[in-house]
């Protein structure tokens, strides 16, 4: 176990952790939504088209 105040700190690939924060922010925004967080759709089409429509949305504000 490597403590806080160490001369040889943990290696940390800070580009793969910042595309990884980047993924889970998307994901959590994306969750908030209500309708793809319960799931309401009878059909997959439209559950995807929403998915779709939801993603686009996000990424464009």
């Amino acid at each position: 176990m490597q403590y806080i105040n160490s001369s040889n700190p943990w290696k940390c690939d800070y580009v793969l952790y910042k595309e990884h924060h980047l993924i889970e922010c998307f994901f959590l925004k994306f969750k908030q939504l209500r309708h793809i967080a319960t799931c309401y759709d009878k059909l997959v089409s439209s559950f995807f088209t929403f998915t779709y429509i939801a993603s686009i949305s996000i990424l464009f504000k």
